[in-house]
């Protein structure tokens, strides 16, 4: 009996140190990314449903401490005039750049215009560049997933393959993917062939988003209409119903955290993708929204957000100079009550309330769009059907532009957001708002 049990040990533990090997060769072989685990405070999280004031997160207004290299803040700009054609051959001298309201002194600037392919060549596997001057545009779409409702995603997708089949720009090479529970997906690399765009967008199945909202509004209603008899049971259902709304209520908080880190991360990981490609970026991104709330005054991310995974976010779209283009896949929205939704008797008795509660929860979604895309330089295309024409501006509008530079402000040594304002005579400007001052993006040679 023993020399059977002293064997069942030895097969037992040689089985788990064959376990173990595999799992540190499976760990050994596994590239690191540029990921942090998200502080989650569930009680802090915005409740979709939920009206009350989104509270934000204070920056750490700390001291930092400059290298003695000097250091430049890089910022693609893009001027058109009031018909919006780019305009081009302008001089330093006709820039204005303001810091915090403060004007700099810029030390560079240089105007780039994107190349058409050479005829025949459709893909391009090598950084998109002629000769090292003159960049072909990239043009990043993201068909977003997690964020969008699943009735959407289907009008998106054919609004995509609509412009995939006829309106590439020729001057511009696309890179495609998808955002889905599961992570980012790199649908196609780099090309120009439309068909071999459409293969990879139609081999994606539509997804049940992430941040699908939790009707509790119809449980809520029968407890407040439910017939209570007069003996002891009847707060027992009640507290029971209470109980699983609690528990549901948590669950989607846990899901929309998962989906702002899921957004969050994925940026992070199209930035590392293009980290060597040089010039500026369109990132084209088809959503329903983002899973978190953006102060447009501060920069400032709303509570329950790891607020280091989405400072290095906006850090790493800033390197890489991506410039967000939100598109808005709902299209024109409606206010008003609807079939998919529960309505409960005080409901019914005061529906401005209703529509009060709504417009606001849909104007946070799209302030936040528009803050996120103006932040990097982009904008937002909102209450619109024309997703195909939106997607078309989109990459029209990151054809031309120009490069200046500054050297870092060190006047100003607290961490924190500093406000970026670009000013060109008469004409219309776009560029980034701003940039993250920290004490590792100081330690960089170009902010």
């Amino acid at each position: 009996m023993r020399y059977v049990s002293w064997n069942c040990c030895l097969a037992e533990c040689g089985l788990l140190l064959l376990l173990c090997a595999l799992g540190l060769a499976q760990k050994s072989t596994t590239p690191s990314a540029p990921y942090y685990p998200p502080e989650r405070d569930f009680n802090s999280l915005p409740d979709p449903t939920s009206q009350v004031r989104i509270q934000y997160q204070q920056f750490d207004k700390s001291l930092i401490t400059f290298s003695t290299s000097a250091q430049y803040v890089l910022v693609p700009v893009i001027v058109t005039d009031k018909s919006g054609h780019p305009v081009p051959r302008l001089t330093k001298s006709e820039f204005r750049v303001l810091e915090n309201g403060t004007e700099q002194k810029i030390a560079s600037l240089e105007e780039f215009k994107a190349t058409a392919l050479t005829p025949g060549v459709k893909n391009n596997n090598d950084a998109p560049s002629v000769g090292g001057t003159a960049p072909r545009q990239l043009v990043i779409i993201v068909f977003d997933m997690v964020n969008t409702p699943i009735t959407d995603q289907q009008r998106a997708r054919q609004q995509l393959i609509s412009y995939l089949s006829n309106s590439l720009e020729p001057s511009s090479i696309y890179e495609l993917a998808a955002l889905e529970n599961n992570g980012l997906h790199i649908l196609h690399d780099y090309t120009q062939d439309p068909a071999t765009l459409i293969a990879a967008l139609k081999r994606v199945n539509n997804k049940y988003p992430t941040t699908n909202r939790v009707d509790t509004a119809m449980l809520r209603g029968d407890i407040g209409t439910i017939d209570r008899p007069k003996d002891p049971p009847a707060p027992v259902k009640v507290n029971l119903i209470e109980q699983f709304i609690e528990a549901e209520e948590l669950y989607a908080a846990s899901k929309l955290a998962d989906a702002a880190s899921s957004t969050l991360f994925a940026f992070q990981q199209l930035a590392e993708h293009v980290k060597n490609v040089p010039g500026r970026k369109s990132l084209i991104w088809v959503t329903g929204g983002f899973p978190f709330s953006i102060d447009p005054n501060s920069a400032s991310v709303n509570q329950g957000i790891s607020f280091p995974v989405y400072q290095r976010t906006m850090q790493l779209l800033s390197n890489q100079m991506i410039s967000v283009y939100s598109v808005d896949a709902r299209g024109i929205l409606t206010l008003g009550p609807n079939a998919g939704m529960h309505l409960i008797p005080s409901e019914n008795k005061a529906p401005n309330d209703l529509l009060n509660n709504e417009s606001n929860r849909q104007r946070d979604i799209l302030d936040t769009m528009r803050a996120f895309s103006e932040m990097t330089g982009g904008r937002a295309f909102v209450n619109t059907n024309d997703t195909r024409g939106a997607i078309r501006e989109a990459v029209h509008d990151g054809s031309e532009y120009y490069l200046l530079s500054y050297p870092v402000d060190k006047s100003n040594l607290h961490q924190g957001w500093r406000k970026i304002t670009v000013r060109v005579g008469k004409y219309h400007v776009r560029a980034r708002k701003g940039y993250f001052l920290t004490q590792v993006t100081a330690d960089d040679k170009n902010l």
